[in-house]
């Protein structure tokens, strides 16, 4: 098992199999999907916090669909600088943390989220 600071190094600047830029481009289906989910449990003025959201391109869809009390959590800098760039309006109206998830959840006050949903992160938390 890796430790804890290879993963954090690794998801600060993946590889090109991982490049925050693809998650722009490609997804945009699966955004629409968990929309489709979250729309039936959740009201427009839920909080939700994404955990891992790398560019943000399923924090902006929820958030075009009228979810505007969003949190993300992202790692990657480079990330955030993109999501910054091609959502900003967005990045101007929600809170993002920077950092490793196991660290920035301990900043968000205790029940102050209504919906917390990863895509495809759980796997590269560490289990410490």
């Amino acid at each position: 098992m890796k430790t804890m600071n290879e993963i954090h190094n690794y998801w600060k600047n993946p590889d090109y199999k991982n490049h925050p830029i693809d998650y722009l481009k490609n997804g945009g289906s699966r955004s629409k999907f968990l929309h489709d989910k979250i729309k039936n449990i959740c009201k427009n003025t839920d909080s939700i916090l994404e955990i891992g959201c790398n560019v943000g391109r399923n924090l902006n869809y929820l958030y075009e669909n009228n979810f505007k009390n969003l949190v993300g959590i992202e790692i990657n800098e480079n990330a955030v600088e993109i999501m910054k760039e091609n959502y900003a309006e967005m990045y101007n109206n929600i809170l993002i943390k920077r950092g490793a998830a196991e660290d920035k959840l301990f900043e968000i006050e205790n029940k102050s989220i209504d919906l917390i949903y990863t895509m495809a992160v759980l796997e590269h938390i560490h289990a410490d």
